[in-house]
Formats: structure tokens, C-alpha cells, sequence
């Protein structure tokens, strides 16, 4: 195979659609046209001088056979701002795997984007970026609630987390003909109604959540009040969260501002999983006014007071230390560790993210970490 590795331009999407369905079977029409042009052509964080779009292509001739995009952002470093890019839709055909593909891919896109970020990947993903000499950030936690189980919703949660287990899938499947999820729901829901109950008749303060069509200038005011308090963020501005959670055509996402007395003080962006996803609800990102634990604590109890019973457990990550802590005292539970990892060659930039590494603001907002996740 003679293979040519170069930036794709806007007349290559026929093939690069025909790889996505190749490559991705059930999940391609969760990555078809309206999302990839938001993602990639829309996307105001990125040029693209000569039609090209950050997505880094493998042909076989004229068959794409693999495939890494960058999703453009800004990041603010200490007292700059700076052009970067998520490291997303990493991608090699199966027959094609084993070739080191993905290493050249990777390392043509290091050539041309001078930070590059990725918060979930694949292990093989991670082994090429260290091989990059990246650096690996702090823990990303992501967090879940339990609100209302069933024996079939348990099913299907333990047969999607093991479905590349083989051996832990077939004793799933052995335990949902024995009846075990029912068993553990019948066993959970009165724990949890109790739970529920004790939060409910908890104090509440002077929050309120409003929903609104777009961010405007009294987010911008919120971001500029707060963006010190991280050296290292995607500053989340109202260019930013209209673009992320407006202009986005796939999610159905809500916007809320908490107010208080008339006054701005935080937002928070609240999905509910769409159908083809397990029933949940996800905090996508969460901000206060100086990130004040108190004001985050009313505004998380709002959004799970909106979830309802309608979902069957709540999703929200975090990166900063003292906000995980809030939210298990909150009945959430830590389900998994991500560690984001950083390619840059800069050494002068290097070091700044070396030694302001503990201080990156990220949640489900960053990266495409909120996409439809099939069940």
C-alpha cells in the first residue's frame, strides 16, 4: 500500500464520508455532514486558507483509510491567548491498523498545530502523543448519580461498559437471564428515594436558574471576573458557548443563567440523553461567580431538581479538585480518571503548561467528550 498523509480540503469530504460510514458503522450518522461542517468548517476558532479543514487524512489513492481531525479552539495561557486544537475522530481501518498510520497522522498535525490537546483517547491514541513527547495534565473525574434504576436499564449499562470484554460481557449477559438487574434495582431505588428525600428538605438559597436562547454580555462579564483564577483554560466566553451549545445540530442542549436578586452570578448547559442513548442527563459544564463553592452547589441542585425523574442517573466531570468534592457530597459517585495528555514543541509554552498544570479549568464542554454515546 502506497499511502499519501496530507490536510484534506473541503472537495475531499465524498471520500472522507465514505470512510466515516466504513469506519464508524452504527455511529455514522451521528458524525454526518451538519456536524462535521460545525465542527470543522464552522468552527470560528479555525482559518481555512485553500478550503482546507483541520482533519488530517490517509489515502490509498483516492479511499480514505484513516483519519485524525482537530477541532480549533483558544486557550488561554496565563496572560495570552493562543490558537490550539482538540485531537478528535482518530480513526484507522481495521485491515489498515499495524502500519503506524495513526503515528504519521499525528505527527503531520504536530508540524501545523503547535498545541494540541486530547482529554479521552483510545490507549493507542495515548501511546502516540507520548511518543511526541507529550505531557500528561491532571486528572479529568467524571462523576455519576443514580436517580431511578431498572433491571433492563442495568442490563444494557453493563453490556455497553464490557462490550469489548468478551469475558466480562458473556458473565453480564449470564446475569441479566438470572435476573440481577432487577435484583440490584429492587435493592437500590429505596436507598435512593431516601437519599432524595434528605436533599429535598435541605435548605435552599436564593438561586435561580433562567433559561435562555444565547449567551450574552453578562456571561462575557461573568468570564472576565473569573478567567484569572485559571492560568491554563478555553476561555468560555459567549462566542464560545454559542457556537459550542447553540450552533451545535446535533445535541438538544439547554442554556441556563443563575441569577441572583436580577443579578448573573453562573450558567450552567444541561442535556437529556437523546433516544438512542442510555436515559441520562448530563451537566455539560458548570461555571460561578469566582467558582464559589456555594453558588455551584445551588446551581447543581437546580439542574438535578430539572432532570427529575426522567432520567435514570445524572453525568457531570470535572477537573477541579474542590468541585469533585462538592459533588459527592451531592450523592455522586466517581465512575472513572481521565488524563488529558498536551503535544507542544514550543519549550518556552512547554514550560508554562508544566508549571500551571494544576490549574486547567476542563469539563464536558472541552474536547467532543459529549457526543452520542450509543446503547
Amino acid at each position: 500500500m502506497t499511502l499519501e498523509i496530507r490536510q484534506a480540503r473541503l472537495q475531499d469530504y465524498p471520500a472522507i464520508a465514505a470512510f466515516i460510514v466504513e469506519a464508524y458503522g452504527a455511529l455514522a450518522p451521528y458524525k454526518g455532514q451538519d456536524r462535521w461542517h460545525w465542527q470543522f468548517v464552522d468552527n470560528p476558532f479555525g482559518l481555512r486558507p485553500d478550503n482546507r479543514v483541520p482533519v488530517w487524512i490517509a489515502l490509498d489513492g483516492t479511499r480514505v483509510v484513516g483519519q485524525i481531525a482537530v477541532q480549533p479552539t483558544e486557550i488561554k495561557v496565563v496572560d495570552q491567548v493562543k490558537p490550539a486544537g482538540w485531537i478528535v475522530d482518530v480513526m484507522v481501518l481495521p485491515s489498515c491498523r499495524g502500519g503506524g498510520i495513526g503515528q504519521r497522522l499525528y505527527a503531520a498535525i504536530a508540524e501545523e498545530v503547535a498545541i494540541l490537546i486530547t482529554l479521552t483517547m483510545a490507549p493507542a491514541t495515548r501511546r502516540i502523543a507520548e511518543h511526541l513527547n507529550a505531557i500528561t495534565l491532571p486528572a479529568v473525574y467524571q462523576f455519576s448519580r443514580w436517580r431511578r434504576l431498572n433491571g433492563q436499564l442495568v442490563r444494557r449499562y453493563l453490556a455497553m461498559r464490557t462490550e469489548h470484554r468478551p469475558r466480562w460481557h458473556g458473565l453480564v449477559e449470564l446475569g441479566g437471564h438470572a435476573g440481577f438487574g432487577d435484583l440490584f434495582s429492587v435493592l437500590v431505588n429505596p436507598l435512593l428515594s431516601a437519599r432524595d428525600s434528605r436533599s429535598q428538605a435541605a435548605k435552599r438559597g436564593q438561586i435561580q436558574l433562567v433559561e435562555v436562547a444565547e449567551f450574552g454580555a453578562d456571561t462575557d462579564n461573568l468570564w472576565r471576573s473569573i478567567q484569572h483564577k485559571y492560568a491554563i483554560v478555553v476561555p468560555r466566553d459567549a462566542a464560545f458557548l454559542n457556537w459550542r451549545f447553540r450552533d451545535c445540530p446535533q445535541m438538544s442542549y439547554r442554556r441556563f443563567v443563575a441569577r441572583n436578586d436580577g443579578r448573573t452570578v453562573g450558567y450552567v448547559v444541561l442535556r437529556r440523553a437523546e433516544t438512542v442513548e442510555l436515559p441520562q442527563g448530563i451537566i455539560v459544564d458548570m461555571v460561578a461567580e469566582q467558582q464559589a463553592i456555594g453558588i455551584l452547589s445551588e446551581m447543581l441542585e437546580l439542574s438535578i431538581d430539572w432532570f427529575g425523574d426522567t432520567v435514570s442517573s445524572i453525568e457531570f466531570a470535572t477537573s477541579i479538585p474542590e468541585v469533585a468534592a462538592m459533588v459527592r457530597s451531592h450523592g455522586f459517585f466517581r465512575t472513572r480518571a481521565h488524563h488529558p495528555t498536551m503535544v507542544c514543541a514550543d519549550p518556552v509554552l512547554r514550560r508554562l503548561f508544566s508549571d500551571h498544570r494544576n490549574t486547567w479549568l476542563l469539563s464536558k464542554a472541552d474536547h467532543d467528550w459529549d457526543q452520542i454515546h450509543l446503547a
